[in-house]
């Protein structure tokens, strides 16, 4: 026998994943050496991990999930290593939920806790994306991204531990070690002092609001009621009359207790305006062939001018600005529609063709009359202030207000003090107008013959809110609803509830619902994740365990699974029946959190680590009276799978406040698979509902020109990604009054199904 030497090359490595680890399995060499083969080595790659055994298969621990592996295997005898083997095929260890988070710690404060901890040794695989703290007694709970974390909520006098669990995209990991026990102070309490306000005309301007907490925190306020709105602590009147009435409110920290709200009132009166009425006629005569109707705040220089006159084919209105020495030059464009109106030339005829055309209109205001020209078509006009007394001087002003349920169209009116209204409707199939009286409930009406018959107009304000609402008839077409305001209120019309339906499959498919928060301040939100309570409301196949979390970016701000579980269970419930969303049953597997939110954007995610189901992802502005805020929910957007029958896209939101809302509401298949998004819905349908009530539909967006021209305008103004041309992504814009509406998407041919994303933005 030769003098001995080190072992041959170990065959057939193969390598089979575990958790954290790998069984590698291989051929001993057949060269020993000429000695016993005393150990074989596994080296891992990347990393360099190692393990030993004296025979196949070896295990590798101490591997990270979620990493590719490969393992080369040597052979040693009593000589030395001999070489390495060919490295084996990659495999994966599965991605797992955290390990428990350690060094567990608590500091106790005034009803509350602060709980430090280190993060798990053990991700799982993948990025933590937030922490969970539980309290013992009472389960309360408390999340945060990182360490510490702020446990609030707690009972003066009592003792608690805590435990920390990690979550990461598969769930929730084990619990850690409960810390040491801490007791938690009483918090003290602390006292509002809020200044009394004046009583004020509606166009008095914002005023700035005081009050001081006795603890030294800040203070912020709330509108409860009353034609006022909030920004900080600036107050804006709306330009309605009534009683408003504000709190001031500070809800307390780790050391202070919730002040006891302090209210104050005033009241709201009418504004003065300056209303004139008189008529147009032709250069050099007194024949009239139309009328003239104004409105001029005193002390101001802006007003508005609306001028009737069908003969001469002039139906318009405009705002101007006075010059110091009372004079105005205005140049604008007119005759986009056939006009119709009092003195129209042949009976059912417009008086003059429709057809663009500049109109420069030069006047002055002196010793309250207002008067001028307008060139080129050789009119004058003369309008002369009207008492400041008389039956409708509380409804006195100027109104404009907009078609519902359709891309263009509006109203305008003037009323003066003694019954007079010179109103102006425009469609895109018509514009009419004239002098009419009120009746004695607030309501007005004018009929215009056409060549295909009678044009009704019909409308009733309301005195006390301003508000306007109305019906125009064609001949030979269906009714058009129009609503608004009067010009010196302000606008209060808003999204105040958001939500998404659609049906979650299992391993891992999540509904995604985006929305914005607008504004400067930060709002209070309610959000809901629902499964099991759909069931009560005749769905069919509903996902037994939502669980919801809360994006900003990838950072999550929130989570809940199983809504009552957790100290703030009352608070949410009493959310619940204040913003009349339906009750939830303690002890349901439903999510729901009750936020604060500073604006910006936000994703809410319904996901689900059991079988899959329909699912309703619900966003509700929680404010006290979300109507009295400038900030506001700005924007929807929901994605998930569109199938067919219950499985289609739903997209509910809900419109509150004075006046109509011009939405921009799309649909998006194809326009998807630009962002990387497999298996988009090809060709999409959008059907808005109020009700059971089909109000609009769209199926390809840039079928018709000009509405097409409309609808990507208004992607620019909201800041909505651009549709192709041509494509068959399906959109709208309309403008609705306030109620509750549903927006649904399907395929269009009633069978497809494929990925698609609702959208529901305002249009300012």
């Amino acid at each position: 026998p030769g003098t001995p030497t080190v072992p041959g090359t170990p065959t057939g490595v193969a390598a089979t994943g575990g958790n954290g680890s790998a069984e590698v399995s291989f051929t001993p060499p057949a060269n020993t050496g000429g000695a016993t083969i005393t150990r074989y080595t596994v080296t891992a790659s990347p990393g360099g991990i190692t393990a030993s055994g004296t025979s196949s298969p070896i295990t590798v621990t101490g591997l990270t999930n979620g990493v590719a592996y490969t393992f080369t295997v040597t052979a040693t005898n009593a000589v030395g290593a001999g070489t390495s083997s060919g490295a084996s095929s990659a495999v994966t260890s599965p991605i797992t939920v955290p390990g428990a988070p350690t060094q567990i710690a608590a500091t106790g404060g005034n009803g509350s806790a602060e709980v430090s901890f280190a993060p798990p040794a053990n991700t799982g695989g993948t990025t933590i994306t937030g922490y969970t703290v539980t309290s013992s007694p009472g389960g309360i709970t408390a999340t945060g991204t990182s360490s510490p974390i702020t446990v609030i909520g707690l009972t003066s006098g009592v003792a608690y531990t805590f435990t920390v669990t990690a979550t990461n995209a598969v769930g929730a990991g084990q619990s850690s070690t409960a810390s040491l026990s801490v007791n938690v102070a009483e918090k003290l309490a602390q006292t509002i002092a809020f200044t009394q306000m004046t009583d004020r005309a509606s166009d008095a301007g914002s005023f700035e609001l005081s009050a001081t907490a006795s603890s030294g925190l800040p203070v912020t306020w709330a509108i409860i009621s009353g034609p006022a709105l909030l920004a900080g602590s600036t107050v804006d009147l709306t330009g309605a009359t009534g009683l408003v009435v504000i709190h001031a409110v500070q809800r307390g920290n780790l050391i202070y207790d919730a002040a006891p709200n302090v209210a104050r009132t005033f009241t709201v009166s009418a504004p003065v305006q300056a209303v004139y009425f008189g008529t147009v006629s032709t250069a050099g005569s007194t024949v009239k062939v139309g009328d003239v109707a104004a409105v001029l705040p005193p002390g101001k220089k802006q007003g508005t001018l609306l001028i009737v006159a069908p003969a001469a084919g002039v139906n318009t209105t405009f705002d101007f600005t006075l010059n110091p020495d009372g004079t105005f030059d205005q140049t604008i464009t007119i005759g986009t529609a056939p006009v119709l109106g009092q003195g129209a030339g042949t009976e059912g005829l417009p008086g003059t063709a429709a057809s663009p055309r500049p109109l420069t209109v030069r006047g002055s205001l002196v010793n309250g009359r207002l008067q001028g020209v307008m060139e080129p078509l050789g009119l004058t006009f003369n309008a002369f202030v009207l008492p400041a007394g008389g039956p409708s001087a509380g409804m006195a002003g100027f109104y404009r207000s907009t078609t519902l349920a359709t891309t263009s169209g509006t109203v305008s009116f003037v009323v003066g003090t003694n019954n007079e209204v010179l109103v102006l409707a425009t469609t895109p199939e018509i514009s009419m107008g004239g002098l009419t009286n009120f009746a004695a409930n607030g309501t007005f009406s004018l009929q215009m013959q056409t060549a295909d018959g009678t044009a009704t107009l019909r409308c009733a304000v309301d005195e006390s809110t301003t508000r306007v609402s109305g019906t125009i008839s064609l001949p030979g077409r269906a009714e058009t609803d129009f609503a608004g305001l009067r010009t010196t209120t302000t606008r209060t019309d808003r999204l105040i509830n958001l939500s998404s339906r659609v049906r979650i499959g299992s391993g891992g498919n999540v509904l995604i619902t985006g929305f914005v928060i607008g504004g400067a301040e930060a709002k209070q939100v309610l959000i809901r994740g629902i499964g099991p309570a759909l069931a009560g409301l005749g769905v069919q196949g509903t996902l037994a365990n939502p669980q919801l979390r809360i994006y900003r970016g990838s950072e999550v701000v929130a989570q809940n699974d199983d809504w009552s579980t957790g100290a703030d269970s009352a608070a949410l419930a009493g959310a619940f029946q204040r913003l009349g969303a339906f009750a939830l049953v303690p002890g349901s597997k439903d999510a729901a959190l009750f936020v604060t939110l500073p604006p910006g954007a936000y994703t809410a995610h319904i996901l689900t680590d059991g079988a899959g189901g329909v699912a309703l992802a619900e966003i509700y502005d929680a404010s006290p009276n979300p109507n009295a805020e400038y900030q506001r929910l700005i924007n929807i957007s929901s994605r998930g799978d569109v199938g067919t029958g219950e499985n289609i896209l739903i997209g509910g939101f809900i419109v509150t406040g004075n006046a109509p809302k011009k939405m921009l509401i799309r649909a998006i298949g194809p326009g998807l698979t630009a962002f990387g998004v497999a298996g988009a819905l090809a060709d999409p349908r959008l059907g808005i509902f109020n009700g059971a009530t089909r109000i609009a539909e769209n199926d390809n967006w840039s079928a018709a020109s000009a509405e097409a021209a409309a609808t990507a305008q208004a992607a620019r103004d909201t800041g909505a990604f651009a549709l192709a041309n041509g494509s068959k992504d399906a959109a709208l814009i309309l403008t609705l009054a306030p109620g509750a509406y549903t927006a649904q998407v399907s395929g269009a041919d009633g069978t497809s199904t494929g990925v698609a994303l609702i959208e529901v933005y305002e249009v300012p």
